[in-house]
């Protein structure tokens, strides 16, 4: 698979791109309507024998519009191209989406796709597109042929990004993972903490996450990937309240049968089911005991396969 910037002022040689069948989107999260999408252009490719495409972006677009900070996504830009690519796209065209590219008139858009030889689209009913979000499938399908890839339904409401973040952020992740149709991961790197865990045999990985979305705060069944070695994980979101209580939320990680020293490296935590919530005890003990417990019900969680991503 290719992956290829484009920026307006500096687009690639039209001769040396390949004809595609194209999706496009942000697909922040690449969930189930997204994987629909993208699906969608890659069998129409097939079928036309000729390449698949993705067009996203590498800003988020409402970002740009608004003139906002950067907002927190359900995945970060390297882990979205990597979700993309392991549906079997053959190329990502990843838009440079700045300020001018925003302003553009809707049939400019239209020819940038045109320039990038983008043969037919497909896109969702909600797809806007040119200055102030003028431009819809209706006019897109004037110039473009496009086919509009009906919503992913799921409890009869679309599943959208928005939505998948609620309810991760309400703790709800077995909901969250039902429409992303995979267990929602985050990547960080292993940093140093106060080692408490340790002293009750119970060490743990301490996650530094950047811009992410964080599950609410409590403890998680999941896994944890170390050197593309998937560990049964106890995971704690929280301020440690017991013992040792913090200030800032922290994510850390118990994995099951690992004693190895791993700071620095970069680590993935999947979340597959809320266990309880964060509690603080009475004492040490009956933290110790709850943690045995949530031990218990650890070593029988049984997932289906995890997504490796760098």
């Amino acid at each position: 698979m290719k992956i290829q910037l484009i920026n307006l002022n500096e687009l690639p040689d039209a001769k040396t791109l390949d004809d595609s069948i194209g999706a496009i989107g942000f697909f922040d999260g690449v969930h189930l309507g997204h994987q629909r999408l993208i699906n969608t252009a890659i069998n129409k490719a097939k079928d036309e024998n000729i390449c698949s495409s993705c067009i996203t972006f590498k800003q988020d677009p409402y970002e740009v519009i608004k003139k906002i900070d950067t907002t927190d996504h359900l995945n970060s830009l390297k882990t979205r191209l990597s979700l993309i690519e392991s549906l079997g796209v053959d190329i990502i065209y990843l838009l440079d989406f700045d300020k001018e590219m925003a302003s553009l008139k809707p049939k400019d858009f239209i020819a940038l796709l045109k320039h990038l030889k983008i043969k037919s689209l497909c896109c969702g009913p909600d797809f806007r597109f040119g200055e102030k979000g003028s431009g819809n499938p209706e006019l897109l399908n004037h110039y473009l042929p496009t086919t509009v890839v009906p919503f992913e339904m799921f409890d009869q409401a679309k599943i959208s990004s928005s939505i998948i973040e609620k309810l991760i952020i309400a703790g709800d992740i077995e909901k969250a993972n039902k429409q992303l149709g995979y267990y929602y991961f985050l990547i960080g790197e292993v940093i140093h903490g106060n080692k408490v865990g340790r002293t009750i045999n119970f060490p743990t990985a301490n996650l530094k996450v950047d811009e992410l979305i964080i599950p609410k705060s409590g403890i998680y069944l999941g896994y944890t990937i170390v050197d593309n070695k998937v560990y049964k994980a106890m995971i704690n979101i929280g301020y440690n309240p017991t013992i040792n209580k913090q200030d800032q939320l922290r994510i850390e990680a118990y994995l099951l049968d690992f004693d190895e020293e791993i700071y620095g490296e970069i680590i993935q935590v999947g979340f597959i089911e809320r266990l309880r919530d964060e509690i603080k005890f009475n004492n040490k003990d009956e933290l110790i005991n709850q943690l045995y417990d949530d031990k218990y019900h650890l070593k029988k969680l049984k997932y289906n396969s995890v997504m490796i991503k760098d």
